[in-house]
């Protein structure tokens, strides 16, 4: 149980880290979500 719940905090922090990729690349927010599943609000914590 620990060790998928560690897998799973580790594919969300990769998902994070190309959020933010993608975000200096100039992707649009929309995008970012449509591509990584994560939500609005968890990618507009991501830019500050």
């Amino acid at each position: 149980q620990g060790e998928q719940r560690g897998r799973q905090e580790g594919r969300q922090e990769a998902l994070k880290e190309m959020a933010i990729k993608m975000m200096l690349n100039g992707i649009e927010p929309q995008s970012i979500v449509d591509v990584t599943g994560l939500t609005k609000d968890e990618i507009a914590q991501l830019s500050h």
